[in-house]
């Protein structure tokens, strides 16, 4: 037992001791294990990275390039229709333009052409148109009808020589409707002036009840022309002391009061005229005489301007009275209606040009 207990101590004794616990590692030591490391990650990265993008890039170019290839070949072609395309437009351009121009001049000439056609029909035209003649009063005998009627309205010496008569050439028309116009062909051209002549002295006339009316038979283009002005006749009714007429075929004249004369083909700017020039000035001159004689007036200086007695029913117990605005514009507006009337009388009495 002893002898066990020695062994064991000396066993004891002779056990190695316990080894010592390594060192602990820098900390700089692990941060460039790191950092190497990272290094190479990011150049395995780089590495894949470029093989990836060499290997796409190679495909995608050879892909595209097949897919833009016919494309290209496409747009080549389109590029050259396109310049041809450009070409043949400039030359129609070119082609355009003579042609407006050879049309413009040929426009010109046709126009010149038919109006050297148009004077000369009719300046020929010897025939004159009558309205008003009831439907079926000329009876059997149209020609020998007329000539005896129109020695009696106008009441010329003999019966005038008329080659043909007869009424315009549509359907009779209808009860209630207006008589057909009558077409008088005359034999001499003085004959015709005659009628025309007596026709506007005589003028208005009258037969049975009925207006007649007389006037020259234009050809359509010129008739077309002639009624344009109508519009331009009305507003001039209301100009006094302003003489107006068309002159052969269609031009319009105007002769304001101090003898200037002025004359238009187009009715547009007849009218433009008359309401910038005439009727304009026509107020002007109107408001002027209505400040002059505004409010107190003298009776014995103003009656002789009216002419008469503005308000005969006020009793003038003194020489001076008060006169409103209002009464003195009717006072105008009636002399301007009696001075339009009296115009239109004395135009009536004039001859036709």
């Amino acid at each position: 037992m002893s002898g066990r207990g020695k062994s064991d101590t000396g066993k004891t004794g002779r056990s190695k001791p316990h080894a010592s616990p390594e060192p602990p590692t820098p900390p700089d030591t692990n941060e460039a294990l790191l950092a190497n490391i990272r290094d190479m990650m990011e150049e395995m990265r780089s590495d894949i990275i470029s093989k990836f993008e060499s290997v796409i890039s190679e495909t995608v170019k050879r892909e595209v390039s097949a897919a833009l290839e016919p494309m290209k070949n496409k747009l080549s072609v389109q590029g050259d229709t396109v310049a041809d395309l450009e070409r043949s437009a400039n030359d129609h351009t070119i082609q355009l333009t003579e042609l407006q121009a050879t049309a413009t001049l040929l426009t010109t000439q046709l126009d010149s052409l038919t109006k050297k056609c148009e004077d000369p029909e009719g300046r020929s035209r010897w025939n004159v148109r009558l309205l008003g003649l009831p439907e079926g009063s000329e009876g059997p005998r149209p020609t020998e009808f007329m000539a005896r009627f129109l020695r009696d309205l106008l009441k010329l010496d003999s019966e005038p020589v008329l080659d043909q008569a007869h009424r315009s050439l549509r359907t009779r028309p209808r009860d209630g409707e207006p008589p057909r116009p009558f077409m008088i062909k005359v034999n001499l051209f003085q004959v015709r002036n005659q009628i025309l002549h007596r026709a506007g002295e005589l003028s208005p006339l009258h037969h049975n009840g009925n207006r007649i009316s007389i006037f020259l038979d234009f050809t359509l283009t010129v008739a077309k022309k002639r009624a344009a002005f109508t519009s331009v006749k009305r507003e001039l009714h209301s100009c006094p002391n302003v003489k107006y007429g068309l002159i052969f075929p269609a031009t319009f004249r105007i002769t304001l009061p101090d003898g200037q004369t002025y004359r238009f083909d187009d009715p547009t700017l007849a009218s433009d005229f008359i309401k910038n020039n005439i009727k304009k000035v026509g107020r002007a001159q109107d408001s002027l005489d209505a400040e002059k004689a505004f409010d107190r007036v003298e009776w014995a200086y103003t009656l002789p301007y009216f002419g008469k007695d503005p308000l005969p029913q006020q009793r003038r117990t003194d020489r001076q009275h008060t006169v409103s605005r209002w009464q003195l514009t009717a006072i105008l507006s009636q002399l301007r209606a009696e001075a339009v009337r009296s115009s239109e009388t004395s135009r009536r009495a004039v001859p036709p040009a």
